[in-house]
């Protein structure tokens, strides 16, 4: 904000006089040499302080009263406003001015610290930052020469940025803090000003253009609700995207342990079909003077120790299945702990991994009895054809 002196020294003369006649004119006593000081050089530039009297400058001394008319000083000085109603009728509704301000009824100028404190010029401020940092982000387009928030919708829909000193007045506070609070952080922040677009959308296009921006103010709270089950949608949207990349990277992890648990050990599954034929074609009847007995008993203590060998090498495998299932237990309790309310959004991924686990469990248990079947089978062979 600017500081001209100017402002302060026709100020100063404001706060001495008792205005008449709808602040055209007003009498001043001149207390002290600061103020006759004061007053000459306003009276000396009627052009830029807007002041003037019948009497004459030079016969003015300290503890006179004058009579003073008063006109509109330049703008470039600040700006004099009757009260705070006035200031917002002639002022630009959605920057806070640059210049100086003073209202005469109130005797209050922008340079007193306290106007801070005063009800009204905080709701002024926070409906500017409302304006500032919600409102003109999220719409398509604001026209700065007519103060117009522009959205786009199946047409144009134009917001005026218009209120007074009522609407300030019966503002809901917390609400439109609530609202601004959203955006303090940056984090969605394109998909909030997106969501608040769309609210903004919703409840003012049944309205008619000149009262759409009133209508925001009064309806702070459906205003809201709108954002917040827009924002809720996108959150609900997001956590999905999210817990299911997660829950398909755990799968796809699991699902490589699971197959490996197979490929390690397929050459010993290979190796029953080999193992079949050297017993089939090998394992013969007893000859005299042949060893054949010999050679069939050599064949069976390879089968016995083939099946315990497999048989042992299939558990093992069985028992790295169930660390894999604890595993993935402890992953399906950590995404479920960690996002609320997803168990219907992980079950099916994690109900197909158990299955897989099962199946890779029961292939193991056949590999099993297809050894040890292999085996019965070995020894009724060799006692068929060892003692036949």
């Amino acid at each position: 904000m600017s500081n001209d002196p100017r402002f302060e020294l026709l100020s100063s003369i404001y706060d001495e006089m008792v205005f008449q006649d709808h602040y055209r004119h007003g009498e001043l006593l001149i207390k002290n040499e600061t103020i006759l000081e004061n007053l000459k050089t306003c009276l000396t530039d009627v052009h830029t302080f807007g002041l003037s009297t019948l009497t004459d400058i030079e016969e003015l001394k300290v503890n006179d009263k004058i009579l003073l008319d008063r006109g509109e000083p330049l703008p470039r000085i600040g700006y004099f406003n009757i009260n705070f109603k006035d200031f917002l009728t002639n002022m630009n509704l959605v920057k806070f001015p640059k210049k100086n301000f003073y209202f005469l009824e109130d005797k209050l100028s922008s340079l007193d610290p306290d106007i801070e404190q005063i009800e009204y010029f905080k709701r002024y401020k926070a409906i500017l930052d409302f304006i500032n940092e919600v409102l003109i982000p999220s719409a398509i387009y604001f026209d700065k020469d007519f103060q117009t928030l522009i959205y786009l919708d199946n047409k144009k829909l134009e917001i005026p940025v218009k209120y007074d000193f009522d609407d300030l007045m019966s503002l809901d506070m917390d609400l439109l803090l609530k609202l601004r609070e959203y955006f303090f952080e940056d984090t969605h922040k394109e998909q909030k000003l997106s969501i608040i677009s769309e609210s903004v959308k919703n409840i003012c296009s049944a309205v008619s253009k000149n009262f759409r921006f009133k209508h925001i103010l009064e309806n702070l709270g459906d205003l809201k609700r709108s954002f917040d089950n827009g924002y809720k949608l996108f959150v609900a949207s997001f956590s999905y995207e999210k817990i299911k990349d997660e829950t398909e990277s755990a799968k796809i992890e699991e699902m490589t342990k699971i197959h490996k648990v197979i490929s390690d050990v397929q050459n010993h599954i290979l190796g029953i079909p080999i193992a079949t034929v050297v017993v089939g074609t090998q394992m013969k009847i007893i000859a005299p003077n042949t060893g054949q007995f010999i050679i069939n008993t050599c064949i069976l203590l390879g089968a016995l120790f083939f099946t315990l060998l497999v048989s042992f090498v299939m558990n093992n495998q069985k028992d790295t299945l169930n660390i894999i299932k604890l595993e993935i237990d402890r992953k399906k309790d950590l995404i479920e702990k960690k996002y609320a309310s997803v168990e219907e959004i992980v079950k099916p991924d994690f109900e197909n991994l158990y299955k897989r686990i099962n199946f890779q469990k029961n292939i193991l248990s056949a590999v099993i009895w297809i050894v040890w079947l292999g085996f019965i089978a070995t020894v009724l062979a060799y006692f068929i054809l060892s003692f036949n």
